[in-house]
């Protein structure tokens, strides 16, 4: 088995505010042998207003990330420092680096990440709609029929998730955002705009309101979409054999008959004393 002596440091950069960047990022940067870079050309402009002497930069995106990984398993076999950089952001979050993770743990590579800027967890800091429990879905699917059926499927995550998260470009903003209002019934969306950036902007109201702004104000910069998903948990009825599955599953949990009982009422055509009667044959069992 080869024995590999390199390392790796998954560094995260800024969103937007050059500013945000860490001293530990920039320590790195200088100290790695070679820096992976989505864009190497995005990287130089930033090391040069950050005043950052990198050594040597190679390309890995999505679209040679196969070949890249070849090059970067020769560097680590040599003990090379190598970290890894997305344009913006936290790599592998959206962007490419799980290829390149999964060869390290399954070959024992010393990796380490620093933590910092994410579109993600900035836009939750911000986020109006309550819950800590989320769905991130990266960037909505290009064609329509794809998008629709991810969107879709987000009614089945109510009780499990609070909201959905997406990112989104501005020309595709208002087609998803029509998407949603027809897939979904007209939700509430927090939509975040070119986060940390001098133009950011929040936008906080039902989908056809935000779908009317954006046909009249042009989309400008990178957004991220939050759906709230609560509202969907009165919507849907649930079957009797998906009843006795959750009261099922409820008891196991400790919950009394009172609050199994509350919660599966609004899901259901069942009265409370139907409702109350399943429960208590799923007690008897």
């Amino acid at each position: 088995m080869q024995n590999y002596t390199g390392r790796i440091s998954i560094v995260a950069l800024p969103i937007g505010n050059d500013l945000d960047i860490s001293n530990r990022a920039k320590l790195i940067l200088e100290e790695a042998d070679v820096i992976a870079a989505e864009d190497t050309r995005i990287l130089k402009n930033l090391g040069q207003k950050l005043c950052i002497n990198m050594k040597q930069l190679i390309s890995h995106h999505a679209h040679n990330e196969t070949e890249s990984l070849d090059g970067i398993k020769d560097l680590l076999a040599n003990g090379k420092h190598i970290a890894l950089v997305s344009d913006a952001g936290t790599p592998n979050v959206s962007d490419p680096g799980f290829k390149l993770l999964r060869f390290c743990f399954e070959n024992q590579v010393e990796i380490t990440a620093l933590p910092g800027a994410s579109a993600l967890t900035c836009s939750l800091s911000l986020n109006p709609i309550g819950g800590t429990d989320h769905y991130f879905g990266a960037f909505l699917p290009n064609k329509q029929s794809e998008r629709l059926k991810k969107l879709n499927s987000l009614k089945a995550m109510t009780g499990i998730c609070s909201k959905a998260v997406f990112f989104e470009s501005p020309h595709r903003l208002i087609e998803s955002l029509k998407d949603i209002n027809a897939s979904l019934g007209n939700p509430i969306l927090f939509i975040s705009r070119e986060l940390t950036k001098t133009y950011e902007s929040f936008y906080f109201d039902r989908a056809e309101i935000l779908v009317k702004h954006f046909q009249e104000n042009s989309p400008k910069g990178e957004f991220v979409i939050s759906i709230d998903l609560s509202e969907f948990s009165s919507q849907i009825e649930l079957s009797e054999d998906q009843i006795r599955k959750q009261i099922k599953e409820q008891l196991l949990t400790g919950s009394s008959s009172k609050d199994i009982q509350k919660k599966l009422l609004d899901q259901s055509k069942l009265s409370k004393k139907e409702i109350y009667a399943l429960i208590q044959e799923e007690k008897a069992k």
